[in-house]
């Protein structure tokens, strides 16, 4: 399984344990934004929930981009 496979049911999930092994993803480099966004439009959801997952992951990127020691 490809990383991003794995992270777009731990976005559905948004459990505390999913949401924090996420983060590491995006803080180890595993993980690529634009390649998130695309397994997310391949993704079968509710346009509202997939709008608002997609806000998550750009959220994280950021978050993690503007953070000291990223």
């Amino acid at each position: 399984m490809e990383i991003h496979d794995l992270l777009i049911p731990k976005y559905v999930a948004g459990r505390p344990k999913d949401r924090e092994f996420i983060r590491e993803s995006i803080r180890g480099g595993m993980a690529a934004q634009d390649a998130l966004l695309a397994r997310l439009g391949t993704t079968e959801l509710r346009e509202d929930v997939a709008q608002s997952l997609a806000t998550r992951i750009r959220s994280d990127f950021g978050e993690i981009e503007r953070a000291p020691n990223a």
